[in-house]
């Protein structure tokens, strides 16, 4: 009966007892992996301001977790541009973004950069149209050459999901974590650890 009393004690005094916060310095150029989860297209992200992307894995500093797998990342879209008539190629930039770290803190700035183009197809509009300007103003008979040459459109610009690609972070930062931060996950985890010194 005692040995059952002490027990529940113990319970009730690690559930109210607050978990110990420590302070985690984050040099500058630490690396986080990300991963985007879902194929985007420039044609169907004009009027978007960022994409959508995760932290790839676990990113461990001073033997904690700052960074969790599957955290919620935002690349921003620094230019887009859709496919189009004529043979436009579409146009995808990404440039910079924000990882949010654990234990509520605010989303961090990182470094990253990425441009992505579509196959176009301008050469050959451009040449039908040529063609077909001359053939229609003196007998009338251009319109089929250029009518293909509108008719010819350009691929979209896109990013696989799945790929995973390296961001870092831009400058010094101090991350609040709890002492049950997942420690443990060290020593299972040794040769996936990636810290400030890489």
């Amino acid at each position: 009966m005692f040995k059952a009393l002490f027990g529940a004690l113990l319970t009730l005094i690690a559930f109210i007892t607050p978990a110990y916060a420590a302070e985690v310095h984050v040099n500058a150029g630490t690396r986080v992996p990300i991963v985007l989860p879902n194929t985007v297209s420039s044609d169907v992200l004009e009027d978007q301001l960022a994409i959508q992307a995760q932290v790839q894995r676990d990113v461990i500093v001073d033997n904690m977790v700052v960074f969790k797998k599957g955290a919620p990342v935002e690349l921003a879209i620094s230019k887009v541009r859709d496919s189009g008539t004529l043979g436009k190629a579409g146009k995808l930039e990404l440039s910079g973004g924000t990882i949010k770290p654990v234990n509520g803190n605010k989303p961090i700035p990182v470094n990253f950069s990425y441009k992505a183009k579509g196959n176009g197809k301008r050469g050959t509009a451009i040449t039908l149209f040529i063609i077909g300007l001359p053939l229609l103003v003196l007998f009338g008979l251009g319109v089929i050459p250029i009518a293909a040459a509108f008719a010819m459109s350009g691929k979209p610009a896109s990013i696989q999901g799945g790929q995973v690609f390296d961001t870092f972070t831009t400058a010094p930062q101090v991350i609040t974590v709890n002492d049950d931060n997942e420690e443990a996950i060290e020593t299972e985890n040794k040769d996936s650890d990636i810290n400030s010194e890489e």
